[in-house]
């Protein structure tokens, strides 16, 4: 299990597969030379509310309200444009402490870079969750300490690990987090898909 991650990717276009020049696991190009992801909002950082997103009619519904202690960690959506194995669009963890609102309230896209993700399993298969940070956060995220970084993802994995244990017919298992170069792969896999 790999805790490392690249950020040296080339600017690509909105919506386009990814690819991750080089070989250093460490390099990373504080310009604009970093890959490019949008990210929809469903979940509000600290929410326990569940939304999912109507494709017809381009809204939030929600779906269910998480049981006490449970809240999501980070914002949480998906990429646009992508399918991912659960027959769904593609989800993100967008990892910041700011305070995005969810999609049926503004109707904005957000900027990121992929960072990292978890490979996990639920009652409907296999469940990516890609990590992506805010492209005007990325130099903070990178210059986060071993440590902060551990502590943000045990964090994600605990949250992930039990938030559907008190959800009838609903389980979830964590399997491990991927590195960025693995998520980037799960992404550009999803935009593939969905073409």
């Amino acid at each position: 299990m790999s805790n490392t991650f690249s950020f040296a990717t080339p600017l690509v276009p909105l919506g386009s597969e990814v690819v991750i020049p080089g070989n250093s696991p460490h390099s990373f190009a504080s310009s604009p030379d970093v890959a490019r992801v949008k990210v929809i909002i469903e979940i509000e950082r600290h929410s326990n509310q569940k939304w999912e997103y109507d494709r017809v009619n381009d809204r939030l519904f929600l779906d269910r309200v998480l049981k006490y202690p449970y809240f999501y960690p980070y914002a949480y959506g998906f990429f646009p444009d992508t399918l991912g194995n659960d027959g769904d669009e593609l989800d993100a963890l967008l990892i910041t402490e700011k305070r995005y609102q969810n999609y049926n309230e503004n109707k904005t896209q957000i900027e990121g870079v992929i960072v990292g993700g978890l490979m996990m399993h639920d009652e409907k298969g296999e469940d990516e969750k890609i990590f992506v940070v805010p492209i005007d956060e990325i130099e903070n995220y990178n210059n986060k300490t071993g440590l902060e970084l551990q502590l943000m993802h045990d964090d994600i994995v605990w949250f992930f690990s039990n938030y559907k244990i008190r959800e009838e017919d609903k389980w979830s298992r964590v399997e491990h987090l991927l590195n960025k170069k693995e998520a980037v792969d799960v992404y550009n896999i999803a935009v593939r898909k969905a073409k």
